[in-house]
Formats: structure tokens, sequence, C-alpha cells
């Protein structure tokens, strides 16, 4: 007689065989394509501006994955219409825009994912880079005079001229000589000899550096005894102005005993050039005279930044979203980002729900 339990085991059995057997031939006959995983994330990596003629040029870096046969866009608030945008399917890639603008301009830029059928699936729209250019308003230049001399004792001295700029420079130059003086009020050397030496100097300053090179005029350095000569110019780095006086030692190469030298130490509107002077012989005051010359600009500051503030009220589409060409008086919706999607059930999934409710 027919066992029924075994029947019923050998149907089961039978029917899982046969849904194996179905399932395999749709898996090699058939691609399910436009799959989104959980994992389907967008990241805009890095994004800039630059002025260009015009404007500006805004750039952004964007790193997408996580959806099968999908593709991504990149998007600047002021650029083309997301619609208008190439879709990119390789990861990373870079968008750029030129966008019309005076000095200063804050503009957002987003990045969109979409899956096989053209549903957005991540987007990152929390970026906003703020652009600026500095305008140069010409050259300015001003006829700087001012000395140099002991005021400590003991062959010392110190000091800060500060010369006062209409902007904030961009790069400045020196353009002038110094001269000494050994005979006028505030000169009490016993040596005499050191007056009306001179050199020439062309000094040039920015953010970076600053450097001054001194041409020495024909005079007797060395002291009277000495022949005239008139030596090399030379350079030296992180000075403005730069005096190298006389001293019997003048020809010796263990270094310059008595100078008179200028630093930049506040490179702004505010322009401030420290001074120090070294001398112990014949103490002479030393004249600097010359022209500076300034490139300036009139800046805003300009940054990138990462920021939701003005920029949410922008979002172009929602997650969900078919895209379609937008319509030129569409309004735009701002949105909240949804906490939870819909989960999906696949193919392999619903079969493993069926052998469980069935044989479980």
């Amino acid at each position: 007689m027919w066992n029924r339990g075994v029947g019923m085991k050998e149907e089961k059995f039978l029917l899982l065989v046969l849904i194996l057997l179905f399932a395999s031939f749709f898996a090699s006959h058939f691609k399910i394509t436009g799959t989104v995983t959980k994992e389907a994330f967008v990241l805009i990596n890095d994004y800039r501006c630059e002025a260009v003629d015009g404007g500006f040029r805004v750039c952004e870096t964007v790193e997408w994955g996580g959806v099968e046969n999908g593709y991504a866009k990149g998007y600047v608030l002021g650029g083309e219409r997301l619609s208008e945008a190439d879709r990119q399917y390789a990861s990373p890639f870079t968008y750029c825009q030129d966008i019309s603008g005076g000095d200063y301009k804050r503009v957002g830029v987003q990045a969109y994912v979409y899956d096989a059928a053209n549903r957005l699936v991540a987007l990152d729209k929390s970026k906003a880079v703020e652009c600026s250019r500095s305008v140069e308003m010409g050259e300015f230049v001003k006829r700087v005079y001012f000395n140099a001399q002991r005021n400590t004792g003991h062959g010392l001295g110190f000091g800060v001229v500060e010369i006062k700029l209409p902007g904030d420079p961009i790069s400045c130059t020196v353009d002038g000589y110094w001269e000494s003086d050994n005979e006028g009020r505030g000169t009490s050397g016993i040596k005499r000899y050191c007056h009306k030496a001179r050199g020439i100097l062309q000094g040039y300053v920015d953010f970076y550096e600053q450097y001054v090179v001194e041409d020495p005029d024909y005079f007797i350095w060395a002291g009277p005894s000495k022949p005239k000569a008139n030596p090399l110019e030379k350079r030296y780095n992180g000075e403005i102005l730069h005096a190298r006086l006389c001293d019997n030692q003048y020809y010796q190469e263990d270094g310059e005993r008595y100078i008179a030298i200028g630093k930049v130490v506040d490179f702004s509107k505010d322009l401030k050039i420290e001074w120090s002077y070294v001398n112990e012989d014949t103490m002479p005051v030393v004249n600097f005279i010359f022209d500076l010359k300034c490139k300036l600009k009139e800046e805003k500051v300009g940054r990138v930044q990462e920021s939701r503030e003005n920029v949410e009220s922008e979002i172009v589409e929602d997650i969900g979203k078919v895209e379609e060409p937008r319509k030129v008086d569409e309004e735009i919706v701002p949105f909240e980002m949804p906490v939870e999607r819909e989960r999906r059930v696949g193919f392999w999934e619903r079969i493993r729900e069926y052998l469980r409710d069935t044989f479980l």
C-alpha cells in the first residue's frame, strides 16, 4: 500500500529538484541588470575654484559606486542644467563648469548617481566653494627717507619705520641708495673719514621672500691709508636694505663688522621695516633714500569649505526620481533625505524564502 508520508517527501524532493533546474536555466539564459545594492554611494572628494575671464571655473572630483550598470553626473549651480551634463561611467571623474561672477561668488557643487532605470539612488549635496579674485589697483610709488644710527650706546641702534599703503601689497621693489654722514649732527666718532660713502640699492619683497642687491660706490672703504676701491655688488637674502660701512678690516674675509640693515617684518598695507645698526668705529649716520614701488590688490578672502547653508534649497533631484529633461521654468523644491528606502527583494532571495517556507 502506498505510504502517504513517503509520497509527500518524494513530492517535496521532486519539487525542489524542479525548482533548482528552473533557477539554473533562468540564471544561465537571463542577466538581471540595474540591481541597486545597499552600498550605492557618491562622494565629492575635492572641489576647487579658479578665476577666469568673466567669472570663475569650478571643478569637483567625484567618486561613486555600488550600482550595477549605473552612471553618475556632476552639477555646479550656475552652470549647465543637470539634464545637459554628460553621463559619467568611470570613477573617480572630474567635472568642471565656467560660471559668471565678479570679484566674489559662493557656489554649490553636487553629484548624483542613477541606476540602469535612470532612477536617482545616491547624491552628495552638502558642498559649497567660495570663489574670489585679486584685483590689481596699479602701481603705488612712495619716496622714503629715514636714517639709521646708534641709539643705545656701544655703537648699536634699532628702530622701526612704518609706511602706510592705500591697499594690501602683492609685491614691492626698492630702488635707491644709502649715504653716510660722518660730519653732521648725531655723529660723534673720532674718525670722520667715512663721510659721503654710498651704495646703490635694489631690493624686492613679497609674501614669500625679500632680498636686496647692494653695489658700493668708489670710496676709501678701509680708511685714508688705503687706496680707493669699487667693491663688487653683493646680494643679501632676508633683507630689503643693506649698507656695508667703512672699516679698516673692510677687505678681510672674516665677514662684515659694521653694517646698517633693514628687514620687512609686516608685509601689509601697514608695511613695517625693522632696521638695526652696528658700528663701533666711525659711527656715521646712515641715510636711506629710495623709491618704494608696490603692486597693490583689493582682495576678498576666498576659501573652500563644506557647508549645507543655502545649498539644500537648490537641490535639483530627489532620491528615486527618474531622470528626464527639465523644463526651463521648472521649480526646484527642497527635500529631506529619506531615512530608509524600501528593501528590494531579488530573485534568489525569493527562492530562499520559498524553500524555507516549504521545507522548514
